[in-house]
């Protein structure tokens, strides 16, 4: 999470260049009304509420009050892993103030456009937002999810939960609509190079197949692909689940099978050993997967 001196540094306005603006200004030559600002790239990574880019400001369109940004504006981002990294809405003292949108394209074409509500620069209260096709309704402080919430699926499933520190507590997990079924919560976590990642999805233990994918997709070999984790439910005996867990994204494509019973949870481990190209250096690094399977 950024602190409240990251935040304003990814705001504040660099010493002023006429030349990378375009608009109205004061009698000090300052931006002033209506106006667009461009800006050189420095990607640094912050918490911005969408999720955890490395983003720096592009451009910014909109009211000025004598060389700071104030009033109603729009803001783009460079995004290391997103085609388009927006944020339109208000503005006070340089920072995101009151209501607005995010909008964002992933690398694989999916667009979001979240309304949310900023104080000073961070989330704040109850927000909506959509993160890789799940909707979350929850509250926010400080720029985390915090407290109590709902997160909405693809297919229109719901659960609740309670979020600490931007994390689903595994033990507050539950559907909306209960159902007298086994309920598998599956965690995954996503480690290697510059990427750290978690993801939670509740599972119905019904038998047949069910993909967890969605997940952000890792930049290998200056390509994108999917990581997708499926789980087929082999049957229930004797109280126990019996399950097969094949992970694509991995250099062993061996299934791996096991037996869960209530209260047990289960940790399986893939990995992946991957080659990034940056400023012409090779870098060879490992992406674990590790995955965990509870049964409430």
């Amino acid at each position: 999470m950024a602190t409240r001196e990251e935040i304003v540094a990814l705001f504040a306005e660099p010493e002023f260049n006429p030349q990378n603006y375009k608009g109205e200004t004061d009698e000090n030559g300052l931006p002033h009304g209506s106006g667009k600002m461009k800006y050189e790239k420095r990607m640094t990574k912050y918490w911005l509420g969408y999720s955890d880019h490395s983003v720096a400001p592009k451009s910014y369109t909109g009211e000025w009050c004598h060389g700071v940004k104030s009033g109603e504006g729009k803001m783009t981002f460079y995004a290391d892993d997103c085609q388009h990294y927006s944020y339109t809405g208000t503005w006070a003292d340089n920072l995101p103030e009151g209501s607005g949108v995010l909008r964002v394209i992933d690398a694989r074409n999916c667009e979001s456009n979240t309304p949310c509500n900023f104080v000073a620069g961070w989330r704040e209260g109850r927000n909506t937002t959509i993160e890789f096709g799940k909707i979350y309704d929850c509250q926010w402080r400080e720029g985390l999810k915090q407290g109590e919430g709902i997160c909405t699926l693809e297919d229109g499933r719901q659960y609740k939960g309670e979020w600490e520190d931007d994390k689903l507590q595994l033990e507050s997990c539950s559907y909306v609509e209960a159902k007298d079924i086994p309920t598998l919560i599956v965690e995954i976590h996503h480690e290697g190079f510059d990427y750290r990642r978690r993801l939670v999805a509740l599972v119905e233990g019904t038998e047949g197949e069910h993909i967890i994918g969605d997940v952000l997709p890792i930049v290998q070999d200056k390509g994108f692909s999917d990581e997708e984790l499926l789980i087929t439910i082999l049957g229930l005996e004797g109280g126990a689940l019996k399950y097969r867990v094949e992970a694509h994204y991995s250099d062993n494509d061996t299934p791996v099978y096991g037996v869960i019973s209530v209260g047990q949870s289960i940790k399986h481990e893939f990995c992946k050993k991957c080659k990034a190209t940056i400023y012409d250096d090779d870098y060879d690094y490992e992406i674990v997967r590790s995955i965990t399977i509870h049964y409430k």
